[in-house]
């Protein structure tokens, strides 16, 4: 797998869906914000949001 950041995580989270520049920035804080509470290394938050993408937008946009 390559080196994931946060910024290509969140890349191919958002990938395909129309996002604004403010809505993609929201996105990643969430994404930051939720792997450092809960000690996700980058391959586990990625794997989560590959599994469970609905779970995570429904409590970044709502």
């Amino acid at each position: 797998m390559s080196n994931l950041t946060f910024d290509e995580i969140n890349r191919q989270l958002n990938d395909g869906i129309e996002r604004t520049p403010d809505e993609l920035e929201n996105c990643k804080k969430w994404l930051i914000e939720y792997a450092t509470a809960n000690q996700l290394s980058f391959n586990e938050l990625n794997e989560f949001c590959w599994k469970d993408s609905a779970w995570i937008f429904d409590h970044v946009f709502s």
